[in-house]
């Protein structure tokens, strides 16, 4: 059996043709270990996102707060609040919305629920769609109610690692809840209160 010369074709030297086979070689396999790094590190986000744990800690009438891990028994990386509005929505409740020259003077339903997502760390845009599907199975109601959904950032590492410390991240959010005109009053919840489904 006569060995083929692969460099012959190209008009190369034995010496070059066999650095060029190495060549081809080598990238081949580093292009099939790259494609399987890659699946192997989409496949782990992807398990990551899928095992994304929520529990609610807080249950009122008109106000829900949820832990987010990436795992059951995590330190949570976001909280999301869900607010009952109880007033008709507005186009001012859409920011994104553009405007142009349209009439809006009829638009909004009946009611309105605000899902927010508070985080501290910088998160990957999946993360955030995932909390933000999350929110909208919460808050979507019925044909009468709107939803908006919105994300804020709570710059302090400190002060987003201590809400769950105490009974005092009961006013955690109290800034957030203040720039949405949302006022509730958890004054009178207590340890005891927590031994229940709703804490008010």
């Amino acid at each position: 059996m006569v060995k083929k010369d692969i460099g012959g074709g190209l008009g190369l030297r034995k010496p070059t043709a066999a650095i060029v086979a190495a060549a081809i070689v080598a990238t081949a396999v580093c292009s099939s270990l790259l494609r399987t790094s890659s699946a192997r590190l989409a496949a782990a986000r992807r398990k990551m996102r899928n095992q994304l744990a929520v529990r609610r800690i807080l249950h009122m009438r008109n106000y829900e707060v949820y832990k987010v891990c990436e795992r059951p028994g995590f330190i949570a990386f976001a909280y999301l609040l869900v607010l009952d509005m109880r007033r008709s929505s507005t186009i001012d409740d859409f920011p994104w919305i553009p405007r142009e020259d349209e009439d809006w003077s009829s638009f909004g339903r009946s009611n309105l629920i605000t899902s927010i997502m508070v985080h501290h760390d910088d998160l990957d845009e999946h993360t955030l769609i995932d909390v933000e599907f999350v929110a909208s199975c919460l808050s979507e109601l019925d044909d009468s109610c709107d939803w908006t959904h919105y994300v804020e950032k709570i710059e302090s590492k400190d002060e987003f690692d201590s809400i769950e410390s105490d009974l005092n991240w009961l006013h955690a959010f109290d800034g957030i809840l203040e720039k949405r005109q949302f006022k509730v009053d958890v004054s009178g919840i207590t340890e005891e209160s927590f031994k229940y489904l709703s804490q008010d």
